[in-house]
């Protein structure tokens, strides 16, 4: 699915956006998943809506996690994922980053994987799918190239409850002047290191700005339960202990992780914004 220059260039930035976009029925499809996520989960902020893919308390319709799931087993998304993680893939995580009209949250620089993740050895990667048009206008995301390759780095949390994201790199980390615009079209998807440092602005112009984020570790490491520590964030809480994890392809090499158990509700808020 990539090409070696492609696959170079994740090596070297930490993120791509493959030659490819996603066909405009599956988008449609897509939009309207997300439409109804939003509207069965009055309660939550359209940046809090975890695993959309799993079945969550109070769902009308299972066609909903269902629909999300099939997104996940895109051949065109496994075959871009295999090539970066090789042929034994496990996803393990998902969310709806959807920024409203005039109202959308920030997302302050980070790193996805902050150490707290329960997967040793650590090895994660997102793919990002643009359901909107994604610009600098309405709160497109932001990225470092390279910063990948510090490796973890230290990381606080910000009482502020007006972020999508409550970790925040430490700032002697960041160097925004390297900083670069992702910029996408609908159906167009980017993948990213688990270490890339990158954020958003907040979405003050017109138009929403949503995507849908995927996490797929390789089934060589271990999704280790024991592991998990409780959510340091303030604004929302989230269950990693009993998270169910999927076998997309091949074979669960590290032969200890315990594949599809849950389901559980994961879309949870610890207070409402």
């Amino acid at each position: 699915m990539l090409t070696p220059k492609e696959i170079q260039k994740f090596e070297d930035d930490g993120l791509i956006v493959p030659d490819y976009r996603l066909s405009d029925d599956l988008m449609g499809e897509l939009c309207s998943l997300t439409d109804r996520v939003v509207d069965e989960t009055p309660d939550l902020r359209p940046e809090f809506l975890f695993s959309p893919h799993v079945r969550w308390e109070g769902q009308q319709d299972s066609s909903i996690s269902d629909g999300f799931m099939m997104i996940c087993k895109r051949s065109e998304i496994l075959d871009s994922v295999e090539d970066l993680i090789g042929p034994d893939i496990i996803m393990w995580a998902s969310r709806i980053f959807c920024k409203p009209a005039h109202t959308g949250m920030e997302i302050p620089w980070h790193q996805d994987g902050d150490g707290s993740w329960p997967i040793r050895p650590i090895s994660s990667i997102a793919v990002w799918i643009a359901i909107d048009d994604v610009t600098p206008e309405n709160g497109c995301m932001r990225y470092i190239p390279g910063s990948h390759k510090l490796g973890m780095v230290p990381h606080g949390f910000s009482e502020r409850d007006d972020l999508a994201v409550s970790i925040v790199t430490e700032p002697n980390y960041v160097d925004s002047g390297k900083a670069r615009n992702l910029v996408l079209q609908s159906g167009q998807f980017s993948i990213h290191h688990m270490f890339t440092v990158h954020s958003s602005m907040p979405n003050r112009s017109d138009q929403r700005r949503a995507g849908f984020a995927i996490r797929y570790m390789p089934a060589t490491s271990h999704y280790d339960r024991a592991m998990v520590v409780e959510s340091q964030s303030g604004v929302y809480d989230f269950d990693l202990a009993n998270r169910p994890i999927y076998l997309m392809r091949g074979e669960d090499k590290c032969g200890l992780n315990d594949i599809a158990i849950g389901p559980v509700a994961p879309m949870v808020l610890k207070k409402v914004n």
